[in-house]
């Protein structure tokens, strides 16, 4: 069974601690998959230790490593070997896990709830115990899949609150020309700063739309399920500059497909909440 896996918060970073080593390289099986995903090239982060660090910068590149270790486990369920499906279950869950500290969202409980599932049926199939019945641990899969899908819904949706610029700085009494040309300088880089972050924000958006809409499919694909085309027809690249554009393009792209999703995702997780009920 795998060593536990710690995990670290930090201020604008997600440290990850782990005695389990990340592959430096996916294998072929997880290439072959990459290449119908949209991908990210930033570099995956150093392994050679035992551990990784996982910044925001190179968490995307580890953004499908959940999807692969449940579709991995997912494949294993019937198998007579039950120490090779408790592992593939138990890396499953210690990458939910992962995923869920990455989110550093308070009202994202459910990859973590999940996560924790994965773990009991790894326990449970190691000990021989034969409480989860491979239609539930089916069922497990499928919801691990749409819990990252809801996951990333909601970390687009985050990114893209328009919290507006702050025009209500404190200034100084002064009243001097000088003084208020600075003070007028210096509101004017805080909007123009404050545009510029919206517009990133809404490219971040946009990347964790995408992850979703991967997994949405593997979800539908895992769960027998069909999805309607609209939820992951591709995104279009976010071009615009100003807040005035990114602001529609949040509205036009973002929100009304994440709602979409949202609505749909719901669904299915009460489906598979039933399913699941001994167990939740």
């Amino acid at each position: 069974m795998l060593p536990t896996i710690k995990f670290v918060l930090k201020t604008c970073l997600v440290a990850a601690v782990a005695t389990v080593a990340v592959a430096g390289q996916a294998t072929a099986d997880d290439a072959k998959k990459s290449d119908k995903r949209p991908t990210f090239r930033e570099d995956r982060p150093d392994d050679s230790r035992g551990w990784v660090i996982v910044t925001k910068r190179s968490y995307w590149p580890l953004c499908y490593e959940s999807l692969d270790r449940i579709e991995e486990a997912q494949a294993l369920i019937g198998s007579a070997d039950k120490e090779e499906l408790a592992t593939a279950f138990e890396k499953a869950g210690a990458w939910l896990g992962l995923a869920a500290s990455a989110s550093m969202a308070e009202q994202d409980s459910m990859v973590s709830d999940v996560g924790n599932l994965f773990d009991e049926a790894a326990v449970s199939i190691a000990n021989g115990s034969n409480d989860w019945s491979d239609a539930e641990l089916s069922s497990l899969s499928t919801l691990g899949l749409i819990a990252m899908t809801q996951s990333h819904v909601m970390r687009a949706n985050d990114n893209v609150e328009d919290r507006g610029s702050d025009r209500g700085s404190a200034k100084s009494k002064v009243t001097s020309k000088e003084v208020k040309a600075i003070e007028k300088e210096i509101a004017t880089d805080k909007v123009q700063r404050d545009n510029e972050q919206y517009v990133f924000d809404a490219k971040d958006a946009q990347r964790h739309l995408t992850v979703a809409q991967s997994y949405l499919a593997a979800a539908g694909k895992s769960g027998k399920f069909d999805v309607d085309a609209s939820l992951t027809k591709a995104i279009p690249a976010l071009t615009a500059k100003n807040r005035m554009d990114t602001t529609q393009y949040v509205e036009d792209e973002l929100r009304e497909k994440a709602d979409a999703i949202s609505k749909f995702i719901a669904t299915k997780k009460s489906d598979l909440s039933k399913q699941l009920q001994a167990k939740l």
